[in-house]
């Protein structure tokens, strides 16, 4: 705090933004609370544990292993892990998701085609959307944050204070397309919310700034609600659509990785019955039922369905099937996700800030194969629910496999050792038993 205030005496009740904080400052020390702890951080945490004593209280609460890492010993907390998924649960979630409100009023003619790729949080859609960046007949920006809202005034309302960081896509959208700076880009955005201008009047400006290019809109958040996927086809002629899935381990343990419950719990503002982990199933479940039950009735013409498992390990292959289904010609740009940063819109708005999505995703210089089945070193055993089970089932995803362990082979290396290593690998095979 001293180093990012330049402040010498500050009190462990002092408040960090009546000391001279603010967002782009706060985000700074985000970003080396990150590096201390080593886990993801985010910088709503900062707006209600605004003093040093609150945020060392929140950090043993939620990283109690990294805190005891900190203060050089060993971690008393075990991990909240959570039970089972069960229907009350569920209807309990399914209760506090809103829903889009009808809209008031005439739609009008619609807007020019968009793609919108439809999935749960944590499933890969930022190195889908990325990807999509690279094709020279694309404009993919990150989450606009817009079809979930009748108007643009309504849309900045959800997101009030620290939370306005959500709404950077549109802005950034704006800057690239205008190659105008954030002040102009805000001035715009402003515009159409003082205006209190429906969001397809932003949509439709977006694209007819765009040109040639199609608009691709990826922003998990629409997958939560039934009707908010339907808006897309009374407000857009002929969208097409890329449904992405993950096998539920991999974004299970993704979510709990960014801390995702944390920000969530925050945005629901209530105690609720269930873990992170119970949370991010349910919401795995629940954005695939609405997105299938929405794409039943959508022509095979105008949507696709891709694994994030495919698009890590067999990303020409995936692009060019989805490539082909728009009618594009393959762009080997897309292979490259880690390049052009600037045209891919990768980075924050401005100098300090995070980008939108994946807050790993620079972790990385290349597609990563291996992170499709990194989970299977995280669950040892099958946690999920019945419900769970079968959809993940129709999507070709199975239970965890087993590895039985080769007693046979074990015991005819036991033979050939040294009795010093023995114990080591009577261990080995009292662990996989």
């Amino acid at each position: 705090w001293q180093h990012m205030l330049g402040i010498e005496k500050i009190g462990v009740n002092d408040d960090f933004f009546e000391l001279g904080g603010d967002s782009l400052k706060g985000m700074n020390l985000v970003n080396h609370l990150e590096k201390k702890l080593g886990e993801a951080f985010h910088v709503e945490a900062l707006f209600d544990t605004s003093t040093i004593g609150d945020l060392a209280v929140y950090i043993q609460e939620h990283y109690p292993r990294a805190a005891a890492r900190m203060l050089g010993r060993e971690s008393e907390a075990a991990p909240k892990d959570g039970g089972k998924v069960t229907p009350e649960k569920t209807a309990e979630l399914r209760g506090l998701t809103p829903t889009l409100a009808p809209r008031r009023g005439e739609a009008g003619p619609k807007n020019p085609p968009a793609i919108f790729a439809l999935a749960p949080p944590r499933s890969g859609t930022t190195l889908l959307r990325v990807m999509l960046a690279g094709h020279r007949q694309l404009f993919a920006p990150p989450e606009l944050f817009l079809l979930s809202y009748n108007t643009m005034d309504e849309r900045k309302a959800a997101f009030p204070g620290v939370e306005s960081f959500w709404l950077e896509g549109a802005l950034l959208a704006v800057m690239r397309l205008r190659d105008c700076s954030l002040e102009e880009a805000r001035a715009v955005v402003a515009d159409f919310e003082n205006r209190q201008a429906p969001v397809k009047a932003f949509y439709a400006q977006l694209q007819e700034w765009a040109g040639d290019r199609t608009l691709v809109d990826k922003t998990p958040g629409y997958a939560y609600d039934l009707a908010t996927l339907q808006r897309a086809e009374q407000d857009f002629d002929q969208p097409f659509y890329i449904h992405l899935t993950r096998h539920p381990y991999g974004m299970i343990q993704s979510y709990e990785e960014a801390k995702m419950d944390l920000l969530i719990r925050r945005r629901f503002d209530r105690e609720l019955s269930f873990t992170g982990r119970e949370m991010a199933e349910m919401i795995w479940t629940l954005c695939h039922e609405n997105i299938r039950a929405f794409l039943k009735n959508v022509p095979d013409s105008r949507k696709i369905h891709i694994s994030f498992e495919s698009l890590v390990t067999e990303p020409k292959a995936t692009l060019e099937g989805v490539c082909d289904k728009l009618g594009l010609p393959f762009d080997a740009n897309m292979l490259e996700p880690y390049q052009e940063k600037r045209e891919r819109m990768t980075e924050g708005v401005h100098e300090g800030s995070k980008m939108l999505g994946d807050m790993k995703f620079h972790q990385r210089a290349s597609v990563d194969a291996a992170v499709a089945d990194r989970w299977k070193q995280a669950y040892a055993e099958d946690f999920l629910s019945a419900e769970t089970l079968t959809l993940a089932n129709a999507f070709g995803y199975g239970p965890i496999a087993r590895a039985e362990p080769d007693s046979k082979r074990l015991l005819a290396q036991m033979d050939q050792l040294p009795d010093g290593e023995v114990d080591a690998l009577l261990r080995e095979m009292l662990s996989k038993q």
